[in-house]
């Protein structure tokens, strides 16, 4: 079942939903998921498929209850942003309220673990939250934590996203780089 989420993950990057959604359909896991170690990831790459298709009243509860298995056993992996993909999802549906507070508890965490690409990608939602141009400060930061990292993907995500911003803030030349690299990278 891990091997099959981290599958599904990374068809999900690909862009392939329905691929996605085959495979972890044809595991026979669209019920309740057991509460065990091995299962964290099978039940992040459920909430990912599920808010990939436009159900994400049923992802989002896929990642409380993730969140609430982790916070009730003091642990977590560092390599799945459930607090950070939780806040992001709460603001696309209009719930921002705890949204702050949810990436600043994940970004202390991955701080804590001291795991690059965890601290990257907390930055990274901590920047689209924040918007303007303090989202556009903490976006470069997300982008030169990882840039010493082995984590390329996030890295070209944080780029993307940084080229993005400034596109919005109207700084179109500026936005040009990070577009032009991000996409670089995840061609790559």
């Amino acid at each position: 079942p891990n091997a099959m989420a981290w599958l599904v993950m990374s068809l999900l990057e690909q862009g392939e939903v329905d691929a996605a959604s085959a495979l972890y359909d044809d595991f026979g896991f669209q019920g309740p998921i057991p509460e065990h170690i091995s299962t964290v990831a099978l039940l992040f790459a459920r909430a990912l498929v599920r808010t990939a298709q436009g159900r994400n009243e049923e992802g989002l509860a896929d990642l409380l209850e993730l969140r609430r298995r982790q916070d009730e056993r003091k642990r977590a992996l560092p390599a799945l942003p459930v607090r950070s993909t939780v806040a992001l999802l709460l603001a696309r549906l209009g719930k921002k309220e705890n949204a702050d507070e949810l990436v600043a508890e994940e970004l202390e965490r991955a701080r804590t673990w001291g795991v690059i690409g965890p601290i990257g990608m907390s930055l990274r939602a901590r920047g689209l939250l924040e918007g303007g141009e303090r989202g556009i400060a903490t976006l470069r930061e997300s982008v030169e934590v990882l840039r010493g990292s082995p984590a390329r993907l996030e890295l070209a995500k944080s780029l993307v996203e940084l080229g993005a911003a400034l596109r919005r803030a109207n700084h179109r030349v500026d936005s040009r780089e990070p577009l032009r690299e991000g996409l670089g990278l995840a061609d790559r």
